[in-house]
């Protein structure tokens, strides 16, 4: 194994790569050769579908790769280059049509395994939810990845604090929800925990204090309630110097602009509605495999389709954004910016001038948060850790002697080691298995 970043195959970090592929505590890396590696997903949670026998209820998370580049520098990974090509070839950007063939078979995933869920009678009792963690990148000149996402036409970039960087869609079923509807309330990720827990029967209260707060009420009924989350603290970076809260209708925001990780606060990605784009394919939509599961519960009526698709546009709110991409005179927030997301979710007009009272409001919720933040710790890596010690896999290295891994030998013996088990580990884009069509915060 080389100190370069090959690809998916291998997780690097600071250059140095190993083997991450595990079934518990085995080795699981001779499972993946020559496979699709969301595919080898898809299949693992289609059979643990398949052997559920319904004793106890079933918590599935797949965490999929997809659509995520591998190490930087390395070419986007699909099934066949050739097909993807073809099929998508009235994409001039090249990455971007291979980054098309990642969410077709990310597509084709989420089709299996609610079909799965259908075929073994679980659908009329899941609740099945798909979520992402973060926007898309489009550029990236830091890690020289070249995933071709776009947010367009909100602002910002994955790991920018602008709405592309921080707002994602997310779609839930249950036949315990009542109709359809979208939810357009603040939305944290950490509310999924109360949430889910509450839907499956549990009490809150057993949760003890924890940050998340159970939305469950209000995406059950549909009925448009006092919004159960009114804030939500978005960072506060001392490192990258950049921190945004939102409350309410509104944002402040702020940031290091002479930071290298500026590039990601501009507008970019493809609209999707040039005149090469194909028509939006709602027959497509209507005869997928998700929508052949839930047929019985959720109506064929194209026009419903297209009058949620539209539910989710901002073009009306996005004119100047819409009407002409724009990535020249935008407005940087090295001091705070403050933009009203109701009427200008594209942040395209700083509000700070116009509102001094709702500003400083904001500022001072912002200064309780620091007041009780937890400086950041910079933990370095632990060159103990190599997977040259361990056959060139990444593993738990701390206390081994107290480790149920197998297989694992490192080839040094005289270290001295205090602390628990520890592992290097990323959970990339996850799909919880679970109506909502969201267009909020999560």
């Amino acid at each position: 194994m080389s100190n370069s970043c090959p690809s998916h195959k291998t997780f690097c970090i600071k250059r140095v790569s190993g083997i991450d592929a595990h079934r518990n505590t085995e080795d699981a890396w001779q499972e993946l050769v020559g496979k699709y590696a969301t595919d080898v997903f898809t299949e693992e949670a289609v059979n643990i579908i398949n052997n559920h026998h319904g004793e106890k209820p079933l918590y599935l998370q797949v965490s999929h790769l997809a659509v995520h580049a591998g190490n930087g520098g390395t070419t986007l990974e699909v099934r066949d280059k050739e097909d993807t090509l073809t099929k998508f070839d009235y994409i001039k950007d090249y990455n971007r049509r291979l980054y098309s063939g990642m969410i077709q078979a990310l597509d084709d995933s989420v089709g299996s395994i609610v079909t799965a869920l259908k075929i073994k009678n679980l659908l009329e009792n899941s609740i099945i939810l798909f979520m992402s963690d973060n926007g898309a990148p489009t550029v990236d000149p830091l890690w020289n990845t070249n995933n071709f996402g776009s947010n367009w036409p909100l602002r910002g970039l994955k790991s920018s604090l602008h709405e592309g960087g921080v707002r994602v869609p997310s779609i839930i079923y249950s036949p315990l929800i009542g109709h359809s509807n979208t939810f357009s309330y603040l939305f944290h990720v950490t509310d999924w925990l109360p949430t889910l827990y509450e839907a499956a029967g549990g009490n809150t209260l057993d949760l003890g204090k924890i940050d998340g707060i159970s939305q469950w009420e209000t995406l059950r009924s549909g009925i448009s309630v006092t919004p159960q989350r009114t804030t939500i603290l978005l960072d506060i970076d001392e490192i990258l110097k950049q921190e945004a809260l939102i409350k309410g209708a509104w944002k402040i925001i702020k940031y290091d602009t002479k930071s290298r990780n500026n590039f990601s606060n501009a507008y970019y990605g493809s609209s999707g509605r040039d005149k090469n784009s194909p028509e939006y394919n709602i027959t497509a939509v209507i005869t997928s495999p998700v929508q052949l599961a839930l047929i019985n519960g959720v109506s064929s009526n194209s026009e419903r389709f297209l009058y949620k698709r539209k539910q989710a546009n901002f073009d009306s709110n996005c004119k100047k954004i819409v009407e002409k991409e724009i990535n020249e005179g935008i407005i940087p927030c090295s001091d705070y910016c403050l933009f009203n997301l109701n009427n200008d979710p594209c942040e395209n007009t700083d509000m700070s001038n116009n509102e001094p009272n709702i500003l400083n409001e904001l500022i001072s919720l912002m200064d309780d948060f620091k007041s009780v933040k937890v400086p950041a710790n910079n933990f370095t890596i632990d060159e103990r850790s190599h997977p040259k010690y361990f056959n060139n896999k990444w593993v738990p290295w701390l206390d081994e002697l107290n480790s149920t891994c197998t297989g694992y030998k490192k080839n040094k013996s005289n270290w001295t080691v205090n602390g628990s088990n520890n592992i290097i580990f990323a959970v990339i884009f996850s799909i919880f298995l679970q109506r909502i069509f969201g267009n909020r915060y999560f």
